[in-house]
């Protein structure tokens, strides 16, 4: 249909050295902003497995990650 215009959010976010204590909350804010697609920079190896459990409670099925 012309004039319509569709949108995808986008959101990146820097989680400085893995998250750690800020994990979950950093998590409410990705849930909040309802973004489509989510860049996460700065996760550890250690804290992989956390990071992709909580993006997938979240609805997030296709997690690529370069650990």
């Amino acid at each position: 249909m012309p004039g319509t215009v569709n949108t995808t959010h986008v959101m990146t976010w820097n989680v400085m050295q893995g998250g750690g204590k800020r994990r979950s909350r950093i998590l409410d804010q990705i849930a909040e902003s309802k973004a489509a697609i989510v860049g996460l920079t700065e996760i550890r190896r250690n804290t992989l497995d956390a990071w992709i459990d909580g993006l997938t409670r979240l609805g997030y099925t296709h997690i690529e990650h370069s650990c």
